[in-house]
């Protein structure tokens, strides 16, 4: 089976643990992130209600890791024999390291940022080597953030030395909705049968600009040393962050077909061979708040930054009548529709109506995919 990707050839890939799903044509065995690509080559696609079209599944991540680094996968590693300290300083190195080897001075990045400890952690790291290196290293960047995580957000940003340019907030002071974040954009392919998702960076990036530019994400920091405190914690902690990330990740079946790259340092597969070997009595809260793991706090500690980081992200998701309308038109045009309408599922799906991760929803996220494939 031959993965039909330009991802392979990135070196972003073979250092970062996947996420992404990766489709598989049942009939052909081809394999591709792009289902909309897939789908040209299928002679017939039938629609299920509860995934999608029903000639694709999806292949195991673990069987996608680089080969030198498939002893994550293993039941059981070796525990570091070290205390709290040097297990920090060693998580600490393995973000910088893998920022140093993937980082390209000659690419704009763009970084979702919030006000949150993860996202923290990681520009703390990016201005470290920015003073370090050099600002020619550090190259054109921008860091984004959404509401309500603003004020804090610029504080931060402000106090590592960042230059008013080079971070922003979206819609800042504007209270979120549907509409805020252009929720149910047709014209933005999720290619997945998926939640309607979010966009906040368009003005910074345009769409045209997307292949260009390299998308720096802070996620899944917290599901590695934060998650196994409450969710619990197995022999094998590749299984955990797979449970915990709730495996596949939607989400980045659309961001792997909207970005040029992908950095994602807590995915790095230096930092998980550190992660999966912390004792396990280094694992508990900081404070009596139980807000915040002790590791995390203390990547954060060396920096003495003083600005409180946000705990949890709050989400608000209402629909205006403009904005129902909007869905209401651009479903009943799409392809996708008009071609299965026959189907009572399809036919009677109302996505203007339903939540943002309803069967009908994702029907409208399917549709934005169907919509791209060559007539």
């Amino acid at each position: 089976m031959t993965l039909l990707t330009e991802w392979q050839a990135k070196p972003s890939w073979n250092e970062t643990l996947p996420i992404c799903p990766v489709y598989i044509s049942k009939a052909s065995g081809r394999m591709d992130i792009s289902l909309a690509r897939l789908c040209m080559m299928e002679k017939e696609l039938t629609l299920n209600p509860e995934y999608g079209f029903e000639q694709f599944s999806f292949e195991d991540p673990r069987l996608l890791i680089n080969p030198v680094w498939r002893r994550l996968a293993k039941p059981t590693m070796p525990f570091l024999e070290t205390g709290l300290d040097e297990v920090v300083a060693l998580l600490s190195g393995a973000l910088i390291s893998y920022l140093e080897e993937l980082w390209d001075p000659n690419i704009f990045h763009l970084v979702f940022c919030s006000a949150g400890l993860d996202s923290r952690n990681l520009s703390w790291r990016l201005a470290e080597l920015r003073d370090r290196m050099g600002n020619d290293w550090i190259g054109d960047i921008h860091f984004r953030c959404h509401e309500p995580e603003g004020a804090d957000f610029k504080k931060a940003m402000a106090r590592q030395g960042w230059k008013p340019e080079q971070y922003s907030v979206h819609k800042e002071g504007e209270a979120q909705s549907a509409d805020c974040f252009d929720m149910g954009n047709f014209q933005d392919n999720v290619n997945a049968y998926s939640k309607m998702l979010i966009r906040f960076s368009d003005d910074v990036v345009p769409a045209e600009r997307e292949k260009e530019t390299c998308l720096v994400l802070g996620m899944m920091g917290g599901e590695g040393l934060q998650y196994p405190l409450w969710q619990g914690y197995s022999e094998n902690r590749l299984n955990d962050l797979y449970r915990y990330a709730q495996f596949p990740t939607w989400s980045m079946c659309r961001e792997y077909n909207r970005w040029g790259d992908i950095l994602m340092p807590y995915l790095s597969y230096k930092y998980l061979d550190m992660l999966f070997r912390v004792p396990r009595r280094l694992f508990r809260y900081a404070g009596r708040e139980r807000t915040h793991d002790v590791i995390r706090k203390r990547l954060l500690e060396r920096f003495h930054d003083p600005v409180p980081c946000h705990y949890g992200h709050q989400y608000g998701f209402y629909f205006s009548e403009t904005r129902e309308d909007y869905i209401r038109k651009c479903w009943r045009a799409s392809r996708l529709y008009n071609d299965y309408s026959g189907l009572h599922f399809v036919r009677c799906a109302s996505p203007w109506l339903t939540p943002y991760d309803s069967q009908d929803a994702k029907l409208y996220s399917y549709a934005t995919m169907y919509e791209t494939i060559p007539t």
